[in-house]
């Protein structure tokens, strides 16, 4: 009984001691290029070592200390710790962590859940995740994501195209590091152009985005950041090889001058010489490539008021496909169907900022310059094209004394000069669009965040440009959190570029004079509960988003053997709902559900229909698994694909005549890695079911014929495709760079 009653005592003592307790809460994040982002699980433990918790999803956290506890110790695999000085004034705490060089390198293979924190509806892909499949390039970095669907553009080139809600990737804002980047001309192969190891995340935004990056994002923006000079490793390397004989070198080196200058060079090189024919159409599978992209970039941080970066890129790609002479189908021919696609590109790009003498208040400005040339045939079409693109954008930014309160004021100018041709058809135009620009931020980060903006442009050809942005987040009590978007875009169509699978066919190209610009609303928002099964953490997030056009080039494929371009006469809309499910079901086991349902109408000078080519259902799995080690990884993905809308060849002999609707078809990819030491061996599969489109080309054994097209694509190309390859890292040595 005494006992009991000094373990009553000692139960009183302990309890009245805690009875005297403070609440401290705060959010954890580490720097990355341009945004913050939430470290998961950091360690947040008192002085004394008694008490701890650690961050959710979001990087925040909450703790009862003792009221004299007086430094708390935040703690993060790979950074370095942070002591955090209380102060009874603050009531919410942010902590920037600092992430050390290690002599081992290694990532977290968690998917990244969408922020509570960030007012925009948006997701990142990093490092770590685009390593999870074959990801040679931009155009295949979305095989793990639900948000963006890939498909060839024709059965000829290789071209390839995104799509984010229910629309084609121009619609949708591609930036690299904040600034425009794919657009104009490299709208038909820009995708292919940004290789997969250079990339350090890649940052999706549906809806709405800033006012700051431009008027031409309408369905969203995709940013792309380039390893950063002052992060990289010393020495890194990639080789991936595939079945089909393409074969690739990725490759990058750093040097830290000092503290303040430091520089990164990537190289990325391309080969594929093996001639396939596999669905025996006389017609290569895939085109003969040589590729190569250089990158260097630069960074400046005088660790006081001047922050610079700046960097170019050279890129050329060469690919040629058609027919081939020892399979073709009617031996009597000599003239063979050809193609060839030259592209040329250099790119250059600066940022400078400018911390003034109030620390609340910066001036950035942004600039852009590249060319592009662009050179093909299609059997008997010729295309030239030049594109010269610059663009400066400045920025100014202040924040109000409790940081809750932000302004960006600014001013834009962009110059497009374009000189095209299509054999006797000339589409050059130069563009100028000086504007201004101004957004409001609110953010309390525990509840409400706010982003509303407006921008002014005026287009030297189609007059004044408005575009109003909003952005709003509202945490909920029980984890949900809700977020809003409304906005309004402005772009010029580029015909050829956004169609070059076209030039693969016989079609008459028809151009309605004085094509107009395109403009369109877009509405929608998310919908998100975290919450736990047993032990694991999972989240549910629903998005519906719809856009309603107000001008548009409508691009018709409805008439057979031909296309045509005219201003829209009626509704053009697009609506697309998703539901996504992430749950941790055992340790090291991740898996990912989600279904997604489009509804894409245009008015055609036929009436109003279903945009071709789209599926209406998409059915999305993920299953990653990591073993306790680390040592191995693996990664299934799976997609199933709904009906879409197939152009009408009922006018077509019925030899060349093709369904209305395409098949409902199911891709399986898969990828094994292995760890060895700073080495990582990996090898996988794509399309493993082999299903792919029977007969893409109508009329293959007559392309000069006025009935050949291999522009009809709905689904993957060729059968199942193996890779292999490794990756080999030299890191630096040295911490705290």
């Amino acid at each position: 009984m005494k006992k009991i009653k000094w373990l009553f005592y000692l139960q009183l003592i302990i309890s009245s001691a805690y009875a005297q307790e403070k609440s401290v809460s705060g959010y954890i994040f580490e720097k990355t290029a341009d945004e913050k982002q939430a470290l998961i699980g950091a360690n947040i433990i008192s002085s004394n070592g008694l008490i701890g918790t650690t961050t959710d999803v979001n990087g925040y956290f909450t703790l009862q200390v003792p009221t004299k506890t007086m430094q708390l110790k935040v703690s993060y695999v790979g950074y370095t710790d942070f002591k955090l000085q209380l102060n009874s004034e603050v009531a919410t705490y942010e902590v920037i962590m600092e992430a050390n060089v290690l002599e081992e390198v290694s990532f977290s293979y968690k998917k990244l859940d969408r922020s509570t924190i960030d007012p925009y509806n948006s997701q990142v892909i990093n490092a770590a995740e685009l390593t999870k499949a074959a990801c040679c390039n931009l155009s295949e970095s979305f095989e793990t994501n639900a948000a963006v669907d890939v498909s060839f553009s024709d059965a000829v080139t290789g071209a390839k195209k995104l799509r984010m809600l229910g629309l084609d990737s121009y619609y949708t804002q591609i930036l690299f590091e904040n600034q425009p980047s794919i657009r104009g001309l490299a709208n038909s192969f820009g995708m292919l152009y940004v290789p997969g190891p250079f990339m350090n995340s890649i940052s999706i935004n549906k809806g709405a985005g800033s006012v700051v990056n431009g008027y031409e994002a309408i369905t969203g923006q995709i940013n792309y950041n380039y390893k950063e000079p002052n992060e990289s490793e010393r020495f890194f390397i990639n080789v991936f090889a595939s079945r089909h004989g393409q074969f690739e070198l990725n490759t990058n080196f750093s040097h830290r001058f000092n503290e303040k200058l430091s520089m990164v060079t990537l190289v990325h090189g391309t080969i594929h010489e093996v001639k396939h024919d596999d669905n025996h159409d006389s017609f290569q599978d895939i085109p003969l490539t040589e590729r190569i992209v250089i990158t260097n970039k630069w960074l400046y941080d005088s660790k006081k008021s001047f922050h610079s970066r700046f960097g170019f890129t050279y890129t050329y790609d060469e690919r040629s496909a058609g027919q081939l002479p020892s399979l073709q189908m009617n031996k009597e021919k000599t003239n063979l169907f050809q193609t060839m696609n030259i592209n040329r590109r250099y790119d250059a790009y600066a940022k400078t900022g400018f911390i003034l003498n109030n620390p609340l208040q910066s001036i950035g400005i942004q600039y852009r310059y590249y060319n592009h040339q662009h050179q093909a045939w299609y059997g008997n079409k010729f295309y030239d094209g030049l594109e010269n693109f610059a663009n400066i954008n400045v920025i100014f930014q202040t924040k109000m004394t409790n940081h809750n309160n932000e302004m960006k004021l600014g001013a834009s100018y962009q110059l497009d000069y374009f000189d095209e041709s299509l054999d006797q058809l000339n589409l050059g135009r130069q563009e100028r669009v000086p504007g201004i620009f101004a957004e409001y931020i609110f953010q309390d980060y525990k509840k409400l965040s706010i982003v509303a903006g407006i921008r002014a442009d005026f287009h030297n050809q189609y007059g004044f440009w408005l575009s109003p942005k909003a952005n709003l987040k509202y945490n909920f009590p029980k984890k949900f959190t809700l977020k809003l978007a409304a906005g309004k875009g402005y772009r010029t169509a580029n015909i050829i570029a956004e169609n070059i699978g076209a030039l693969a066919s016989s079609r008459s190209i028809n151009i309605e004079e004085s094509l107009g610009y395109e403009s369109a609303w877009n509405v929608g928002g998310s919908l998100m509960k975290e919450f736990y099964l047993g032990f694991q953490q999972a989240s549910i997030v629903v998005d519906f988003y719809r856009t309603d056009f107000t001008h548009r080039v409508v691009s018709d494929y409805e008439a057979q053997g031909q296309l045509s371009f005219y201003n829209l006469d009626g509704k053009s809309y697009a609506n697309s709902f998703q539901v996504e499910a992430k749950v941790e079901a055992a340790e090291g086991l991740d898996i990912q559900l989600a279904y997604k349902f489009d509804d894409v109408h245009i008015t055609y000078k036929s009436g109003l229909k279903l945009a071709p080519y789209i599926p209406r259902h998409k059915l999305l799995v993920t299953l990653d698994y990591e073993t306790k080690s680390e040592k191995w990884r693996f990664n299934v993905t799976g997609q199933l694909n709904g009906k879409s809308r197939i152009p009408s060849t009922a006018g077509n002999p019925e030899a060349y005549q093709r369904p209305d609707e395409s098949k409902v078809f199911f891709n399986l990819n898969t990828q094994i890695t292995a760890v060895v030491k700073r080495t990582e061996f990996y090898l996988g599969t794509e399309n493993l079911t082999s299903f792919w489109q029977k007969n893409p080309i109508i009329a293959a054994n007559d392309p000069f014929g006025s009935f050949f097209d291999a522009s009809m694509i709905w689904g993957p190309l060729g059968g199942a495709r193996i890779y292999a390859g490794f990756r080999w890292t030299i890191p630096y040595k040295v911490k705290n760079i």
